[in-house]
């Protein structure tokens, strides 16, 4: 808690209890101070981005017009009276005031594993070659912020940075509640969380190359959403780049002051998804009554994609340009000067490649397209890129699901429920026809996880809110499971690690359970061998 947190909760409980002690000479005066003090600490609070302390100053203000209503009144109550009708309305606001401070907790992001401190510098790149792309101008080149975590040195009297600085919780926090369908506050209170990263600290003495990984948010979301992941993958030597890609993300501020905010196409969408719900080819694949009727399902929402000219669909080419462009460029040295003796560190001829939600499906569209990918991980991100179905990995893939079946409770019909053994992605990653037989593919998922759970945010909530939004898992628990999973199949696939992924996962971690695609092989095989199929999907084909 934030100390005006504790002035706040401490002010409102002493207001409650000198309201019921009528009759002694120091009432009055401990039930002004305690008034003021709560508004003090509840004003402080709110111009703090801590929004929380919102409840606890309305109840100040409350206080201070029964005070002054009672003052101009000259009211004095029997001394053998107890106010209980007001005092036990006071102590429920009290308590409601308390209840939300208590929710939104200022947590701590776990510290990382590994023995190394970590470092941290933000910088840019622009690419000429591809101007107006989404909402930039014509003549706008492409420029992507990034975000390098790297193994550091010496980091005496440095301090860490702030998960969001003060300028990023006017533009990224504040845009991030809307672009989720959420409040435009309700991220802002994340500013005071801090994180174990020291902002330009010395990388680690040596001349040892560093491996390298690269990573891209959710869809409407900010590059540092995952900064848990970033700094515990940094702390055992990976050096991490994370891109945000701009108008697809939360509101971003280039050091020219100019920004890059979410399109409006994004909105339009999420209304329609509130008020209409999910398409009927969404609905066909996750529900179908068969494989036949999920496959034709997922062929027809890239299908709708290319018809209706989805803004989501054109993001597919865009994030994945963005990754290559950022790895050509850190790998030949074309960033910034802040930044290049770090870059020129990392080993760029085998390199992962991660995101969470549609940054984890760009993840293995890059993978698909070139050959330095050496290990991708999809963090709970359906599949955007027809290209993916009905098609092995050219590296080692680890597709991370949430726990579909309570997830998708929200979005289907009433009474339906989806299938336990049939995910979103299994049409993807492997040929059908050897689907759950690649030893080096790996589908596992989280039990009690929600989709929004895969990021830092399942920290930021205690139940009941908690449950509702990012799944009724402990959110530290959430964050070691991603990062012990993460670790050891980057160690295994980047560094040749044996380290027997993924069981020591499942041993360490009870909450993750092992998925296989096994039944689209089956389906298949029965397709093939009743004649409906022979080696391809003409209808995949002509996507």
């Amino acid at each position: 808690m934030l100390l005006t947190d504790i002035l706040l909760v401490f002010s409102l409980a002493l207001f409650c209890f000198s309201w019921f002690a009528r009759g002694q000479v120091w009432r009055q005066p401990a039930l002004w101070l305690s008034a003021l003090l709560a508004f003090g600490a509840g004003l402080a609070g709110y111009l703090d981005w801590r929004w929380q302390a919102v409840p606890g100053l309305l109840l100040a203000v409350l206080f201070l017009i029964v005070l002054i209503v009672g003052r101009l009144r000259n009211v004095t109550a029997p001394k053998a009276r107890k106010p209980w009708v007001s005092g036990i309305l006071f102590i429920v606001l009290a308590v409601f005031s308390w209840w939300v401070i208590y929710l939104f907790p200022i947590f701590a992001l776990p510290e990382p594993g590994g023995p190394h401190s970590v470092g941290v510098r933000d910088f840019e790149l622009v690419d000429p070659s591809r101007p107006g792309l989404m909402e930039a101008a014509q003549d706008e080149p492409r420029r992507l912020k990034v975000r390098v975590w790297y193994p550091a040195g010496d980091v005496s009297g440095l301090e860490t940075r702030p998960y969001f600085t003060e300028q990023e919780i006017i533009d990224s926090a504040s845009s991030l509640g809307p672009n989720l369908g959420l409040p435009a506050f309700f991220f802002t209170h994340m500013g005071h969380v801090d994180t174990h990263s020291y902002p330009d600290a010395p990388p680690l003495d040596g001349n040892d190359s560093w491996p390298v990984v690269f990573f891209s948010h959710g869809y409407s979301s900010h590059l540092g959403q995952n900064t848990a992941l970033m700094e515990h993958l940094a702390s055992h030597g990976y050096l991490v780049f994370s891109v945000q890609h701009s108008y697809d993300s939360a509101t971003v501020r280039f050091e020219d002051n100019s920004t890059a905010s979410m399109g409006k196409e994004w909105f339009e969408w999420v209304e329609k998804m509130r008020t209409e719900g999910i398409s009927e080819n969404q609905l066909k694949q996750f529900v179908g009554p068969g494989y036949e009727e999920r496959y034709e399902g997922t062929l027809g929402q890239y299908q709708d994609a290319v018809d209706n000219d989805e803004r989501i669909g054109r993001s597919v080419p865009v994030w994945r340009d963005d990754r290559l462009f950022l790895l050509d460029s850190v790998a030949a040295g074309r960033v910034p000067a802040i930044v290049q003796n770090i870059a020129a560190r990392g080993d760029y001829g085998g390199v992962g490649h991660m995101g969470m939600s549609f940054g984890g499906s760009t993840s293995g569209s890059v993978c698909q397209v070139d050959s330095r990918c050496s290990a991708a991980v999809n963090l709970d991100g359906g599949n955007f890129d027809p290209e993916q179905v009905n098609r092995d990995q050219p590296a080692p893939f680890l597709m991370f699901h949430s726990d579909w079946v309570t997830g998708m409770a929200a979005f289907l019909p009433e009474g339906v429920e989806a299938d336990p053994n049939f995910a979103f992605n299994d049409f993807a990653y492997e040929r059908h026809e050897t689907a759950g037989l690649n030893d080096d593919l790996f589908r596992l998922q989280v039990k009690d996880s929600t989709h929004l759970g895969f990021s830092d945010m399942g920290m930021m909530a205690r139940q009941p809110v908690r449950g509702m939004l990012f799944g009724a898992i402990d959110g530290e628990e959430m964050v070691a499971i991603q990062n012990d999973v993460v670790l050891d199949f980057f160690d295994r696939y980047i560094r040749d690690i044996s380290n027997d992924f993924p069981d020591t996962a499942y041993k360490r971690h009870p909450a993750i359970v092992p998925h296989s695609a096994e039944r689209v092989r089956a389906w298949w095989q029965s397709r093939v061998s009743t004649g409906n199929m022979i080696t391809a999907d003409p209808d995949l084909e002509r996507l």
